[in-house]
This record gives structure tokens, sequence and C-alpha cells, in this order.
């Protein structure tokens, strides 16, 4: 929106770590120039509102990470590519107001505003597949809720099934790429305690993640969503607490590449969407979170604590019957004198024998430990697997 007038320089060609170009709304006149296609690593060009001509250079086919394109508003003419199509990351396109003597194909229009047409694209891309299967995210197909994120259940005509999750991005996130490259550094994190995250697409303010999908439903499912209520033994208790004591450890202590600064926010963000999707959930949150925006792995620790103490007595960590304003860390701190109010009631029988009530006051202690209000005074996440080891006597 100013008044730049003249051609665009073919030196942008030479701007190799080039994201975003966005010149919309000014006197420019000329064709696109072909060295465009050379910025690979560009993931937005608007160029609306123009006076540009002539056809669109194929060398734009090489733009393989763009994910906006906008060209209306110009005088571009000539019969649309084919290429565009080919585009697997393009989600915003438009080439209107333009004199091109073709149809557009119509695969990023919702199913209420696309008509039919016999040129409608038989190549769509795995967001616009998934797009059409949640209905554009509808409310419908919500599965979860978190304190920035929506989890979708996603189920594609194949009948393969997904998990996607949808954060939102802060406003400095908005206007770089550095999240899709932490995400796909986590996207390279493989374990059996993890949920595997399998693609990830950054949009202008949010990015969307999508996972395998848990037959069985997440933890917090199967603890308080679940009817009837499953059994849960002590013995699968134990194997939950410590496979996701196991996977946390690893997200904090076995991320090997990159620097320590994109280890770190790859870890934050897998804990956030993959382990058990808390962070930033109210109940879950660790005191210092209130006055600092850096995020640290003692906070995921007391995360974790508040989810033992979930497994333990499976109340919600914000349960309505603690009372307004009490979470399940204050609750149970103030029936420590009294450990058998707190464990399930589920856990009765089992908890009578003597080793199975050790070990259960053990993990409790180990999650009060956990959620310390000083950051300091709690454990690290390989600690905490040492801790579960010792509860438990070896047979």
């Amino acid at each position: 929106m100013n008044e730049l007038n003249g051609t665009l320089p073919p030196e942008l060609g030479k701007l190799s770590i080039l994201q975003q170009l966005n010149v919309s709304s000014n006197k420019l006149t000329g064709p696109l120039p072909q060295e465009l296609g050379k910025s690979h690593l560009l993931y937005s060009l608007d160029l609306s509102f123009n006076s540009l001509n002539g056809s669109l250079p194929n060398q734009l086919a090489s733009l393989q990470k763009l994910q906006r394109l906008l060209l209306q508003g110009n005088h571009l003419g000539g019969s649309i590519p084919d290429w565009w199509s080919n585009l697997s990351e393009l989600l915003q396109l438009n080439l209107g107001q333009n004199q091109f003597q073709a149809v557009i194909l119509w695969r990023f229009l919702s199913p209420k505003t696309r008509p039919t047409s016999t040129m409608a694209t038989e190549l769509p891309s795995k967001l616009y597949q998934i797009m059409q299967a949640t209905e554009y995210l509808n409310e419908k197909y919500v599965i979860g809720k978190g304190g920035k994120g929506v989890v979708y259940r996603v189920e594609l005509p194949s009948g393969q099934l997904y998990a996607l999750k949808t954060i939102e991005l802060a406003p400095e996130q908005r206007q770089d790429m550095s999240m899709k490259t932490e995400i796909k550094t986590a996207g390279e994190i493989r374990h059996r305690n993890l949920v595997k995250l399998l693609e990830f697409w950054q949009l202008q303010d949010r990015g969307i993640i999508l996972y395998e999908y848990m037959s069985n439903g997440s933890l917090n499912d199967v603890l308080h969503e679940m009817k009837p209520p499953p059994l849960l033994g002590w013995d699968i208790r134990y194997k939950i607490a410590t496979g996701t004591a196991h996977g946390l450890s690893y997200l904090h202590n076995g991320l090997q590449a990159g620097d320590h600064t994109q280890r770190y926010q790859a870890r934050s963000l897998t804990i956030d969407s993959s382990s058990f999707s808390v962070m930033g959930t109210l109940g879950y949150i660790a005191p210092e979170r209130g006055h600092t925006t850096r995020m640290s792995e003692k906070m995921d620790v007391y995360s974790y604590g508040v989810v033992l103490l979930e497994l333990i007595t499976r109340k919600k960590a914000l349960d309505p019957s603690f009372g307004e304003g009490i979470d399940i860390v204050r609750w149970v701190k103030s029936c420590s004198e009294g450990e058998d109010v707190v464990i399930d009631e589920e856990l009765g029988d089992e908890s009578i024998e003597s080793t199975v009530k050790e070990e259960i006051l053990g993990m409790i202690w180990i999650a009060l430990k956990c959620t310390e209000n000083k950051a300091d005074d709690r454990p690290s996440m390989i600690e905490v697997v040492e801790m579960l080891k010792g509860i438990r006597p070896k047979n």
C-alpha cells in the first residue's frame, strides 16, 4: 500500500532465504520474474492489486513450500498452468480479477460455495482431504480441547484414522517459519511411549498437527470420559505412569539434533500436543507460569505430577468435589494425613495388600515432589523414572 512502481527486479531470485514477499496494492507493472522460482523457502507471495501482466512463469512450480499465492487484481493473462495444483503446501490461491483464459479449479473452496465442475482436480492435498472429512473443522468432530488447541477425529474416505490438533499461533509466530522447523524436528522423534507426529501445516494464524489415532482414547478418556468407566487395576496404572515418565524423559534428554533452543522448542510442542496434551490447561499449569513466559522442563514435571495424582485418585485436575478454587494438588496435600481418602475406591481391595499400598503411597509422594511450588525443588524426569522404579520391588 505504497506508491511503488516499475517492474519486479529479477534479483529477488537471489534472496535464497526469502520466506515472505508482500508488495500488494502498489503500482507495479510488467511480468512476474521467472527468477522468483529460485526462492525455495518462499511460503507467502502476495502481489495482488498491482498492474502486473503476462503469463504465470512455469518456474514458480519450484516453490514447493508455497502456502499463499495471491495474484488477484492484476492484468495477468494466458492459460492457468497445471503446476499450481501440484504445490502440496498450497492452502490459499486467488487469481481473480485478471485476464486468464481458463476456469479456475475449485479445490480450496468449501462444499457450500464450490460449484460442480468437470475440471475439479483428481490430485487433492492431504490437508484438503482432512478439511473435507471434518467439514472444515466442524465442532461435531472435536474429541478434546486444551489450553490453546482443539483435537479432532479425522476419518478419510480410505478408512484411515487420524487425530488432528489445531494450535493458535502467537503474533510473532505467524510471521515466520520457525515453528514449522521445530515441528519437523519433533516429527523425527520416535519413541514407543509417544504418539507419532505425522504431518504439520502452518496457516496464517494457527498450526495444524496430524497424529496417529489412538483407538483406545486418551488417558483423559480412560480416566474420566468413558461410560461405563473401564476397570483400571494398580498394575495398569503403574505401567501408564512409568510409560509416560519414560516418554517425557526422552523428550527432555534424548533429542540430539539441532541447537539447544530448537530442541527445547520441539520438546515443548510435542509435550503440549502429543504426550498428554495438558500444557497450558488449567489445573496442570505450574505456579511460576503466572509470572514468566519462558517454558522450562520443571513446568513439564509439574504437569506430570498432576497426571500421577489423576491416576491414583481417578479425579479430574479441577474436580468439582474439591470445592471452588481448589485443584487436585491442593486437595491431596490437604488430605496428606489420611492417604486412604485420596486413593480411588476401585483400588480398595488391592490396596489392602501391604506391598500394593506401599507402592501407591510411594507414587503419591513422587507426585507431590513433582508438584512442589518451587521449580528447583522438583526432580528431573530422569530422577522421576528412577523413583518409580524404586517403589516397585524387583520380582
